[in-house]
């Protein structure tokens, strides 16, 4: 539970009921931009959040509802601090009202102990909208901070066998395709999570070209320079590793050469390992690691280091077993 609360207005577009003619959940019977980025700009600030309907009061994003009830037809009004209470939203440090100003007057007047914070206070409908993508543009901006920053302590660590082990990618470029990679049971992602996905993308891909990878890269920079000259066993970064119990790509060998810094063609700041005498284990599926390397002129190849989970050093005197040189 976050200690912040975003309360939402519900919008005028609403659907109840799903092509089977059950009831719809909440958070997803309310479908215009008004709530979309309502629900996008509380998730950027990793805050819970609520539905505000005018018909029917505070709404749980996960109540299935049917229908709006109309205030007017109850018969027994009920109360928006009642409410507040049976849903035990009473205890939030910091409660933010989206939404016109009759919600957010209506809403500050059902919070007794809570000041309410309003930060959308005397936009028209297309400024709002406006203002609030910018919000939580601004909002995505300093989760990546944060999240980042929870890393930062310990972007890498030496495990008992001296294996250079990286904890986050922090070279990895955000590129859409990768919005869902780990994702291997469920229904494929709604056309709205994929916007949402593409949008948080699309600003850490500017978060990147203006000021570069985080700090923690520039640690496993430095930490992966010491490995220059040595032969080493390569093990690349795979979503199914966190799922399958560490299974993933086959590790292979490879002689580092250098740590090279680059623009790419877009213009971010990229870090490549220059790799020479590259062998790949024969796998039981066509699959080497050359697929996810970029060959040289001069006959070697460029790995991302954002592709890399984990370097060891090899023994000059020791071989892989079933090796294959990797194809030029």
């Amino acid at each position: 539970m976050s200690d912040k609360l975003v309360i939402i207005p519900c919008g005028k577009k609403r659907i109840y009921k799903n092509r089977f003619g059950k009831g719809l959940l909440a958070r997803d019977a309310y479908t215009g931009n008004i709530f979309k980025w309502g629900v996008r700009y509380a998730d950027a600030c990793d805050a819970d959040w609520v539905i505000f309907s005018p018909e029917s009061g505070y709404i749980l994003p996960y109540t299935i509802i049917e229908e709006d009830a109309d205030f007017e037809k109850q018969k027994a009004p009920f109360s928006l601090e009642d409410q507040l209470r049976n849903l035990n939203l009473m205890d939030y440090k910091e409660v933010i009202a989206l939404g016109s100003e009759i919600f957010r007057h209506v809403i500050s007047q059902s919070f007794l102990k809570t000041k309410v914070i309003t930060p959308f206070a005397g936009l028209s409908a297309g400024k709002y909208i406006q203002e609030l993508k910018i919000a939580t543009e601004a909002e995505v901006y300093s989760s990546f901070e944060r999240k980042y920053q929870a890393d930062e302590a310990k972007p890498l660590e030496y495990d008992e066998n001296d294996k250079l082990k990286f904890l986050w990618a922090y070279w990895k470029l955000p590129v859409p395709e990768n919005a869902f990679s780990g994702r291997l049971e469920g229904p494929p992602p709604k056309k709205d999570e994929v916007e949402w996905e593409n949008f948080k993308i699309s600003v850490a891909r500017e978060f990147w070209r203006d000021s570069g990878p985080e700090p923690g890269a520039w640690s496993q920079f430095h930490a992966t320079t010491f490995l220059i000259g040595k032969k080493l066993l390569i093990q690349l970064w795979d979503p199914i590793m966190w799922l399958c119990d560490d299974e993933g790509p086959d590790a292979f060998e490879g002689y580092c050469a250098g740590v090279n810094l680059a623009h790419n063609e877009e213009g971010y700041l990229e870090c490549y390992m220059h790799l020479k005498e590259v062998r790949c284990p024969k796998a039981e599926y066509e699959w080497d690691a050359s697929f996810c390397m970029r060959e040289t002129a001069e006959g070697g190849f460029l790995l991302n280091l954002g592709k890399v989970f984990e370097l060891s050093v090899v023994n000059s005197k020791e071989k892989m077993s079933n090796q294959t040189e990797a194809p030029a």
